[in-house]
C-alpha cells in the first residue's frame, strides 16, 4: 500500500486543505494530549472548540454551521479509520441561493423546479424550510422534504409543513413507529391534507448497514418493492380505500413534477404505464408506455445484466 500525502493530488477528488488559518494556538493545546503506542482518537475537545481559530472555522470553513475539534493520535499499523458521509449539510442562505436557482430554471424551462430536500435525523427538521416560509419570496412549491417520517419530531413539523400549504413525500419501507402506512394514517388524522402527500421509495439507491453503534458495516442497494408493499398496508392494515391509497404513488407525484397530463392518470394522450392488480393486490401486469413488462405476475421483459 502506497501512503500519500494528504496534500497530493490524489486527494484532490475527496475536499480541499483549508489555508490561510492562524493554528499556533491550536497547535500548543495539541502538545498537552496523548500519543500512545496503538491510537485513541477523541474527537470534540471543549479546550480546543473554545480557541478564536475554531470560531474563525465555523464562520469561514464551514458556513456557520457547529464544528467539533479534536484529535486522532497515536501509531496506526493498519487502514482501520474509514468514514462514509452521504451528503452535505447546508446553511440557510445556501438554501435560499439553490432555491431561487431551481425555480429560475423550472420558469426558464417550463417544468416544476423542484428542489428535493433529503431529511435526517437532524435536531432541525424542518426549521430551515419555516424559515424559508416566513422570510424569502420562495414559494412553498419549489421545496420537497422526504423521508418525513425519520423520527416523530420530524414528522410532527411535516405535518404542520403541509396543513401550511406545502408538500411532503414519505418513505416507503420505514419499520420504526407501526411503519410507513401507519405514519401516514397517522399524519392524516392530524389534519394533513393526502392530496400534498406522496410515497417513494429509494429503489435501487445505495442503503448502508448500519451496527449499534452506528457504524457503517457495508452498502446495499434499496428495492422498488416496498413501494407496493406499502400499497398493499394501506390498503388491508390501515383501512384506506384504494383509490384514496393508489394517489400517494400516482396523481400526487405527478401534479408535484407538474406532470399531470402525462403521468398518474389514464387518459388519451397520456402514458399508458399500467399496474393490474389482482384480488389480494398482487401484481398481475405492468405496461410501461404502453409496452407489456409483466404478464401474470411473471417479468417478460428484462434488464441488459438479468
Amino acid at each position: 500500500m502506497k501512503i500519500q500525502n494528504v496534500a497530493d493530488d490524489a486527494f484532490r477528488r475527496y475536499g480541499k486543505v483549508l489555508e490561510g488559518y492562524d493554528f499556533t494556538e491550536l497547535l500548543k493545546e495539541m502538545k498537552h494530549t496523548p500519543v500512545p503506542e496503538d491510537v485513541t482518537y477523541v474527537p470534540s475537545v471543549e479546550e480546543m472548540e473554545a480557541l478564536p481559530v475554531a470560531k474563525e472555522l465555523q464562520n469561514k470553513g464551514y458556513g456557520g454551521l457547529p464544528i467539533e475539534i479534536g484529535y486522532c493520535n497515536g501509531h496506526n499499523k493498519k487502514l482501520n479509520g474509514l468514514e462514509y458521509h452521504r451528503s452535505s449539510e447546508i446553511t440557510y442562505e445556501e438554501l435560499l441561493r439553490l432555491a431561487s436557482a431551481v425555480r429560475r430554471g423550472g420558469l426558464l424551462s417550463r417544468k416544476a423546479g423542484l428542489l428535493t430536500i433529503h431529511m435526517g435525523d437532524g435536531k432541525e427538521a424542518l426549521s430551515k424550510l419555516f424559515r424559508a416560509l416566513k422570510e424569502s419570496e420562495v414559494p412553498l412549491s419549489t421545496f420537497l422534504p422526504t423521508h418525513v417520517a425519520r423520527n416523530s419530531a420530524l414528522l410532527e413539523e411535516a405535518i404542520e409543513w403541509i396543513k401550511a400549504g406545502g408538500q411532503a413525500d414519505f418513505t416507503a419501507g420505514e419499520t420504526s413507529s407501526g411503519g410507513t402506512a401507519h405514519l401516514m394514517a397517522y399524519a392524516m388524522d392530524k389534519g394533513a391534507d393526502s392530496s400534498r402527500m406522496t410515497l417513494s421509495s429509494d429503489a435501487f439507491g445505495s442503503q448502508p448497514r448500519f451496527d449499534e453503534q452506528g457504524r457503517c458495516t457495508g452498502l446495499s442497494y434499496s428495492t422498488s418493492r416496498v413501494l407496493h408493499d406499502e400499497l398493499v398496508n394501506l390498503v388491508q392494515r390501515e383501512g384506506f380505500p384504494l383509490e384514496t391509497a393508489l394517489t400517494f404513488i400516482t396523481c400526487n407525484p405527478a401534479h408535484v413534477l407538474r406532470m399531470e397530463a402525462q403521468k398518474g392518470c389514464i387518459a388519451e394522450g397520456a402514458d399508458a404505464d399500467l399496474v393490474l392488480l389482482g384480488q389480494a393486490l398482487s401484481i398481475d401486469g405492468v405496461f410501461a408506455r404502453g409496452r407489456q413488462m409483466v404478464k401474470n405476475g411473471q417479468a417478460i421483459v428484462k434488464g441488459r445484466f438479468e
